[in-house]
């Protein structure tokens, strides 16, 4: 495996991670808008 690809594949993991992370830590602090989402589209 070259380096070049090896290495991106690390930032995409990275950065897949990180706005995973993101959409928890966004759902954690507003979890009553988002249970009132949920409701209104179901």
């Amino acid at each position: 495996m070259e380096i070049v690809e090896l290495v991106s594949k690390i930032l995409v993991g990275l950065i897949t991670l990180f706005v995973i992370f993101k959409v928890i830590k966004s759902l954690r602090l507003v979890p009553n808008q988002y249970s009132f989402i949920v409701e209104r589209l179901g």
